[in-house]
């Protein structure tokens, strides 16, 4: 029983950082279509766009249908993606893309 306890308290926090991970890359995926798409959209008109309308010109939807993740809406795609958590009391973190760099980090 001993034996189980020790194994047991040693496999939950990395099976939680795990679902952590793979919670993230869900967001990471949509943030790098987003970033593709700025790019898309500055090559063609010298700015990135500042609303969704204008990312819809080049072929972006608005994802509805996020299990762990939120779309902030036109506030979002001003200065960087981001993708808050949901629920905001949820273990994994919240995602942004910079487009400028194209590199991913927490928000």
């Amino acid at each position: 029983v001993v034996i189980i306890g020790i194994l047991a308290a040693l496999a939950i926090p990395r099976f939680s950082k795990a679902s952590d991970r793979a919670k993230e890359k869900e967001a990471d995926g949509i943030l790098k279509q987003v970033y593709t798409l700025q790019q898309t959209y500055k090559a063609q008109n010298g700015a990135y766009a500042t609303a969704v309308t204008d990312l819809e010109k080049v072929g972006f939807e608005a994802p509805t249908t996020l299990k762990n993740y939120t779309w902030a809406g036109d506030a979002s795609i001003a200065d960087g993606a981001c993708l808050a958590k949901s629920p905001a009391t949820a273990t994994h973190n919240s995602r942004a893309i910079n487009f400028t760099t194209g590199v991913i980090d927490n928000c």
